[in-house]
Order: structure tokens, then sequence, then C-alpha cells
């Protein structure tokens, strides 16, 4: 996962894209923890914002500029 979302990175930077952007249930600790060390930051926490299996879950928010 680490490795494609380097990737994404870079083809944004090719791109001339300046900001990404991504969002997580806080749920899923290993794509926090997969954004994290490619550089992104939580920036918001969205509280109860997803249903999943009848469970509300918050959502954070991570942001990395380019």
């Amino acid at each position: 996962a680490s490795r494609c979302v380097l990737f994404l990175i870079d083809e944004a930077k090719r791109m001339g894209i300046t900001w990404l952007n991504a969002e997580v249930m806080d749920n899923n600790p290993a794509s926090e923890k997969v954004l994290i060390k490619s550089g992104f930051s939580p920036t918001q926490c969205f509280r109860r914002k997803y249903q999943h299996q009848g469970v509300f879950h918050n959502s954070i928010y991570f942001e990395l500029a380019l």
C-alpha cells in the first residue's frame, strides 16, 4: 500500500498537482499508518460520518502539500 501511495504522489507531482487529500474511517488504522508514513497529516475528524454494517464510524481527513 505504501508503494502505491508513493506512486500516486509522484504522478500527482508530475501532473503539476500541488495538494492531495485522503479520508480514512477510524476503523482502518493500517491505512492511517500508510498515509502518515507517506507524509500526509491528519487535519480533521468527522464524527459518525459513515455507517458500516450498522455501526457509525468517525472519519479522519488527511492532507499533503506537494
